[in-house]
């Protein structure tokens, strides 16, 4: 028997306190760690599987980065292999293989080698797809806390963990938590030490036994090297990777387990944090889209043309995103600085992203690409192009169009005149740099009256015969003008069309129709195409949907429910009552067209403020808020799309928009494998809990039930909460406005400091995009249609250059 003992500190690197004051916790911790392991040769410590605290501490502490690299070099101080701790369902499996990617480089580049253990004590459950994840970049094991339920807790504390696709890792449960404070009386920390001993034999697989000393923050206690010298066998300092040595050395035969964890059963979930500040998943969802399935193809595609910019920049900007991933930040689980941090490291990654892609659209324009629009199509299947450009308003105008060999159709979200420039001529070269600094100068055009030039210019996505702004200068000073006048439009159009050709790259003609596309007949108050019908209920606005070929309808679609939330960032708790439902004001048919047609449907909302201040029921003073929902139903599509804005003027709340329909369960994607979440609700075989079952699950991508029917389903472009009771509903909007409460039924323990935290009542314009789909034969048929929805092509009108080839269309 041995019991292996890593000296460690969980390090939550924002949560009630801000990054920067953590930090100066952390350098004042780490200075102490280095001390120790100068004065105890056998001393050895962990930095809690994440790198980026030597990031952080040696940026405040460069001169001791000599020490750093020694014990890295010795494995005395171990660290990695995540670059941060992140929360695994909020972010993509992409991000996770990018964390652990950023973390193994950040300790070699330091002299080290990283841990090679998935190391993640504190994350709130963990995914069915994780050993796949791990063993991707060569990692064999995953030590965890949260999450295991009874059929894993009897497993014993060491299991083996198969991926659905059959990847295979060893995976420790710390039946005693992640760390273990020792008391500074020499005889009590003996009893504690006797004590830890005999619960880890009581779940122990093997004769090796991990006992970690270090928990939230803390710093590392003085007298621990002598204590243990002193206690002797069978407890030496040892760390994840020389644990799992010996474990694998046994040649033992482990239970093996497939799924997910996620299981309050020990542990609290923590469920509620799929819901708070939801605009934090949906923007990072947005950037990770855009970093992966945007710059990097255009950044591929632009290679062979021009100086490309360095790999730094898209190396950083992936940095500043999975910043953002530590559980309790992506979570909107911390105080109100944090999340107010956040935007700015997503500010800072959109920034460099624009540049990235504004740089490869350049360099484009010296290829065959140019004056065409490139479409890149990230997903198999259906493919269905809406992109916002910006165009000139003649061409929004110009009638029916054609993007290639399709009719494509525009509808413009805003044409406004955004500034009016006047001065002297020798102004101008200064006026037109800074307008190709915003944007790309799409369109010009001037006349000359007298010494006066009045100009229009419209920005955008430039345009083949768009004259250079060269040529304006030159000719105003040739004809005398002294004195300009330029009006700066900008119009944003979407460009849609239903068809695509095959392939991840299409570079296609957009031009007016020679004739021969038919304006379609006037709109009613329903949609309908070859596959579907859909007609408005003028009460409370929810749809019903028939399917030609089946003949079967849903009722009830689109159901926005409200109900009350006593609950906090952590975990939901319903106030007593019924939901509050919305009011159709009215439907007015949307913009017709060749590739789908729309609906736009006003909602009224009136609901209680907030609690009454027992919390213990809403308030009788109320709010109005009107919802807004756009529904598009493509051409040839099975599925409907929805749009939805409003502003969230009430407190403690929570709205879910609903979808009815049978199926038992649900099945969801989860890191790029398909997942059965069977229904589990309080009840008497879970009373002693340390947190209740919730209907809160995370949305990866889409969620679907197995009807009789077929698998039907819904879809999200950032959503990341899904309930599966009486059908299918997502979540969209959150309201609570405290950090932890100790008075929740779901949760009798405090989960973090009892902090008020007013910005997680998120009261701002909320925007959804969401989906639901009729029903298909198999999952994996709703998913690839799912997936072609969440990650649709993109396209842009390349510019040209003077070096530009002839573009085949």
């Amino acid at each position: 028997m041995r019991v292996h003992v890593v000296c460690t500190t969980h390090w939550d690197r924002e949560w009630y306190l801000s990054a920067e004051r953590f930090r100066f916790r952390l350098v004042q911790t780490l200075d102490a760690v280095l001390d120790l392991l100068e004065r105890h040769p056998a001393y050895r410590f962990t930095l809690d599987g994440q790198a980026i605290m030597l990031e952080d501490y040696l940026e405040i502490r460069p001169e001791r980065e000599t020490e750093v690299r020694g014990h890295l070099t010795s494995g005395r101080l171990r660290a990695g292999p995540w670059y941060v701790q992140p929360d695994e369902f909020l972010v993509s499996g992409e991000a996770l293989r990018r964390n652990l990617d950023l973390g193994m480089a950040l300790v070699r580049r330091f002299g080290g080698e990283p841990v090679m253990a998935g190391y993640l004590p504190d994350a709130f459950g963990h995914l069915a797809n994780l050993p796949a994840i791990l063993r991707s970049r060569g990692i064999a094991a995953a030590i965890f806390t949260r999450g295991p339920g009874p059929e894993v807790s009897a497993l014993g504390d060491l299991f083996c963990w198969r991926a659905p696709g059959g990847e295979e890792i060893t995976a420790h449960r710390q039946p005693i938590g992640y760390g273990l404070t020792l008391s500074p009386d020499p005889e009590a920390a003996r009893s504690q030490l006797r004590t830890a001993l005999e619960e880890l034999q009581a779940e122990a697989n093997s004769h090796e036994f991990l006992l970690q000393l270090g928990s939230d923050h803390s710093r590392p206690q003085p007298f621990v090297p002598d204590l243990i010298s002193e206690v002797g066998a069978p407890f030496v300092f040892s760390d994840h990777d020389a644990y799992l040595g010996a474990v694998q050395a046994e040649h033992l035969t482990l239970l093996s387990y497939q799924g997910e964890l996620r299981s309050g059963q020990s542990h609290p979930l923590l469920s509620g944090t799929l819901s708070a500040r939801l605009y934090l998943k949906q923007r990072n969802y947005a950037l990770d889209d855009r970093l992966r399935f945007t710059i990097e193809p255009l950044l591929a595609l632009a290679r062979p043309y021009g100086a490309a910019p360095p790999e730094t920049y898209l190396r950083r900007a992936w940095t500043l995103l999975i910043r953002n991933h530590p559980h309790d930040s992506i979570c909107g689980c911390s105080i109100d600085e944090v999340h107010d941090e956040m935007d700015v490291r997503s500010q800072q990654a959109e920034s460099v992203a624009e540049e990235l892609g504004r740089d490869a659209l350049e360099r484009l324009g010296q290829s065959a690409f140019a004056g065409c629009l490139l479409v890149l199509s990230p997903q198999e299947g259906d493919r269905r192009l809406t992109t916002e450009l910006l165009l000139a308003r003649h061409e929004v105008t110009a009638g029916a169009l054609r993007l290639g060999a399709q009719p494509a159709q525009f509808r413009v979200l805003r044409s406004a005149l955004v500034s009016t420039l006047a001065g002297l001529v020798a102004e101008l070269p200064q006026w037109l740099e800074q307008l190709g600094d915003r944007h790309p100068i799409r369109f010009l055009s001037w006349t000359v009256r007298d010494t006066h030039l009045e100009g229009e210019v419209d920005e955008g996505a430039r345009a083949p015969d768009c004259p250079p702004p060269d040529t304006l200068i030159a000719e105003a000073i040739a004809a005398g003008v002294q004195t300009v006048e330029l009006r700066v439009y900008q119009t944003l159009v979407q460009l849609s069309v239903d068809h695509l050709p095959e392939g991840e790259v299409a570079a296609l003609k957009l031009q007016v129709a020679e004739a021969g596309v038919q304006s379609p007949p006037e709109q009613v108050p329903g949609l309908a195409n070859g596959q579907l019908s859909v007609e408005v209920n003028r009460e409370d606005g929810t749809l019903s949907v028939t399917e030609h070929a089946s003949g079967q309808t849903w009722t009830g679609l689109h159901a926005l429910r409200d109900v009350g939330d006593r609950g906090d960032t952590y975990t939901f708790s319903a106030v007593p009552g019924a939901p509050i439902k919305s009011r159709l004001l009215r439907t007015e048919p949307g913009e017709p067209g060749p590739a789908f047609g729309s609906l736009n449907l006003t909602y009224e909302l009136t609901l209680p403020r907030q609690l009454t201040p027992g919390r213990d029921a809403r308030s009788p003073d109320t709010v109005t808020m009107l919802i807004q929902t756009r529904v598009v139903l493509w051409n040839s599509a099975r599925h409907l799309e929805f749009q939805t804005t409003f502003t969230n003027t009430a407190l403690d709340h929570r709205l879910r928009v609903g979808f009815p329909g049978d199926g038992a369960g649900s099945l969801a994607d989860s890191a790029g494998v398909t997942v059965i979440r069977p229904e589990l609700r309080p009840g008497p075989e879970t009373a002693n809990w340390a947190e209740q079952p919730a209907d809160a699950h995370p949305l990866n991508h889409w969620a679907a039930k197995q009807s009789p029917a077929g698998v039907w389903g819904v879809a999200s472009r950032g959503l990341s909460e899904y309930g599966q009771e009486s059908g299918l509903s997502l979540t969209l909007v959150r309201s609570v406005g405290w950090l932890s409460r100790d008075d929740l039924p779901e949760r009798p323990s405090q989960a973090g400091p009892p902090y008020p935290v007013p910005g997680a009542q998120c009261q701002r314009i909320i925007q959804a995009e969401y989906a639901w789909f009729a029903a298909y034969q198999t999952a994996e048929q709703l998913g690839a249609a799912a997936l072609a929805y969440v990650h649709p092509p993109r396209g842009w009108l390349v510019p040209t250059s003077p070096q530009s080839p002839s573009a085949e269309g």
